[in-house]
């Protein structure tokens, strides 16, 4: 290049592409510094030795059809340097001969982008392939994008058969139709939503029950362009639910019927001891029997709580607390003018074999409360109060402001039977009673309340 031709020369050498002229004979007639920069000065070697390290022209080398006029616009992969160009490759006139001029366009990271990206769609082609869940993509009309082999092999659709089809008008009973739309357009609006479930309609016209996670589609822009749906076939679960709620509700009327029979029963002993009282004249027998047919009551109401109860498993203590100690001041002819009882109980829930041996201790000191602690027939002051404890303890508490407890007697080992029983159900709930005898008597009673 002489003259006007070292401007181009210039021109060429600040662009930021390589440039090369070659000619017919693959000699390297210019070269511009960009691609001097990348592969070195050429000193006067040929084209496919300088970009190739060979000593033979290159098999796909395309001089002879560019000096026919034509145009070539290829991807060369190069060894030496391991980039990727996009070679645009024209006939020039050089020197008033023809010529090749080549540009070389660096698309190297394009190619790492386009490869990774390829990649990636491959890995989560793979995922969806092989996923043993439902893959589903709708765009932001509902029409299926994506139907994976799982959800062919659950609704017997081949995806050739639906792809493109609208899902809801297909897949979605009638009956449900609206409903699962709306869900579906709120979903698109970008309200994420989790675990819906409903009924799908499959090839055969069996419906199975299916629940859905969901989650939008956006493009580079951020724009909502559809809706992924990831479920899993919950029928056989559904299915299995519906039985075991039926047994529950079967297994509920036959505990109820149980403690429905057993409060009978028990009533009916209650009966047979009351009739027997008319016989009776005798005082102490009679407050004898008195003192066994409150215990059966006590007994008796346990299972009339359990039966009136949701969970027939456990009773509320307070609730049972009041019908008993009602009870017990009706049976044994107490004037309520003539007491003041005070009930500080909490909602404190217990299982039935530990109700009974509580109402049993509480019938037990309420009676002996009843029968000793008020000889003048003055108004006295019962107190009962159950409270729970943080390590699942219960602790009920049972006083007066009576006569107190005598001094000379001990109550774990008393001849009174009441005390005996009392003691007895204490040990059997694994619990502790202590007595405080002033003022009046306290019965202080502690027992866990764990595996109800």
């Amino acid at each position: 290049m002489r003259g006007a031709d070292n401007i181009y020369k210039g021109i060429l050498d600040d662009i930021g592409n390589g440039i090369v002229i070659i000619d017919t004979d693959c000699n390297i007639q210019y070269i511009n510094k960009s691609l001097e920069l990348e592969f070195g000065v050429h000193d006067g070697k040929k084209c496919y030795d300088y970009f190739n390290d060979r000593t033979t022209p290159c098999p796909f080398c395309n001089n002879a059809e560019i000096s026919k006029g034509r145009v070539f616009e290829w991807e060369w992969s190069c060894q030496k340097n391991n980039k990727v160009y996009k070679l645009v490759d024209k006939p020039i006139v050089f020197n008033g001969n023809i010529a090749k001029l080549e540009v070389f366009h660096d698309i190297t990271k394009q190619r790492k982008f386009e490869d990774e990206l390829k990649l990636e769609k491959q890995f989560v082609e793979s995922i969806i392939s092989t996923a043993q869940a439902i893959i589903l993509v709708l765009d932001r009309e509902g029409k299926i994008v994506t139907f994976n082999p799982y959800m062919e092999e659950t609704s017997g659709y081949l995806s050739e058969e639906v792809i493109g089809e609208d899902w809801f008008d297909n897949f979605i009973p009638e009956r449900d139709r609206e409903k699962i739309r709306k869900v579906f357009r709120s979903a698109i609006n970008d309200i994420q939503t989790r675990g819906n479930i409903n009924p799908i309609v499959c090839k055969d016209g069996k419906e199975i029950i299916i629940e859905w996670y969901d989650k939008t589609l956006r493009n580079i822009d951020d724009e909502v362009i559809g809706l992924i749906a990831i479920g899993q076939d919950i029928t056989a679960r559904k299915e299995y639910e519906t039985k075991l709620i039926s047994s529950f509700r079967e297994k509920d009327i036959l505990m109820q019927e149980i403690h429905h029979r057993v409060k009978n029963n028990l009533q009916v002993v209650s009966g047979l001891i009351g009739l027997q009282l008319s016989y009776v004249k005798d005082e102490t027998y009679r407050a004898m029997f008195v003192e066994s047919q409150n215990r059966i009551k006590s007994i008796s109401l346990v299972h009339d709580k359990l039966y009136r109860s949701k969970g027939l498993a456990e009773i509320d203590l307070k609730e049972y607390i009041l019908s008993l100690s009602n009870d017990l001041l009706s049976s044994l002819g107490i004037d309520k003018s003539s007491l003041m009882l005070t009930l500080d109980v909490g909602t404190v829930l217990i299982g039935m074999d530990k109700a009974i041996s509580c109402g049993l201790i509480i019938n037990e000191l309420f009676t002996n409360i009843l029968k000793h602690a008020f000889p003048d027939k003055i108004i006295g002051e019962i107190n009962i109060s159950v409270c729970s404890k943080n390590n699942d303890d219960i602790e009920l508490t049972i006083s007066d402001n009576g006569i107190g407890f005598p001094e000379d007697v001990d109550f774990r080992n008393s001849k009174s039977l009441g005390l005996h029983i009392v003691n007895i159900l204490v040990k059997q709930l694994g619990g502790t009673i202590e007595l405080d005898r002033t003022p009046g008597s306290k019965f202080r009673v502690v027992f866990n309340n764990g595996h109800k």
